[in-house]
């Protein structure tokens, strides 16, 4: 337990490395909401869709008897939800894409100046003991390697951990008895997923 503890805040250590400003500070909070909320609308769409579905279907079966019109308007609020909670995924996935890019790349050059500057205080006979290009490659691998798992990626991984929540939230709200069933596909899942990988 202390052992991930310690890892959480290594990781946290890592994202604000060398001295970080304030924009910096902000975008990487920024990212990291966005991150949480972009993963939230796509469940309640689905939702709203398959009411769709239902209204769409309730109107085709009532054509002769006067309430498809009152299926128009439930069919067009609907539609407009969606359209609506589209352009907040949209945006909101544009939104911690861009703060996690940008939080990786200015991360990066802070480590690299960073990592530059303890070089050019060291004495010239350190270099003497390292292999020719050492220096240079390993400034540019370990800061690329760095920057890959600090960017993008994280905010993928918040969102998608944000939409799994969201989707055994909503699917306990509309039915709690068949989510409770579909929680125990969960270690299932891990369990095919290590012995399979094992196997691969």
């Amino acid at each position: 337990m202390m052992e991930g503890i310690k890892k959480f805040t290594g990781y946290y250590r890592l994202l604000v490395a060398g001295n970080p400003s304030k924009l910096e500070l902000l975008t990487l909070v920024s990212g990291v909401i966005f991150s949480i909320a972009a993963g939230v609308p796509f469940p309640i769409i689905g939702i709203l869709f398959g009411e769709l579905l239902d209204d769409f279907n309730g109107a085709t079966c009532s054509q002769g008897d006067g309430t498809s019109e009152s299926y128009q308007g439930d069919i067009n609020s609907k539609i407009l939800i969606i359209f609506y909670l589209a352009i907040a995924q949209f945006v909101l996935i544009y939104g911690h894409l861009f703060c996690w890019s940008y939080g990786g790349a200015r991360l990066a050059q802070r480590l690299r100046e960073s990592y530059l500057s303890t070089l050019m205080k060291q004495e010239p006979s350190f270099f003497d003991n390292l292999p020719p290009g050492e220096v240079a490659s390993r400034l540019d691998s370990d800061i690329q390697t760095i920057r890959s798992g600090t960017a993008e990626k994280v905010g993928i991984c918040l969102s998608s951990f944000s939409f799994f929540v969201t989707a055994y939230i909503v699917a306990f709200i509309k039915n709690w008895e068949l989510a409770a069933m579909l929680i125990s596909l969960i270690p299932a899942y891990l369990l095919m997923s290590f012995i399979g990988g094992h196997y691969i």
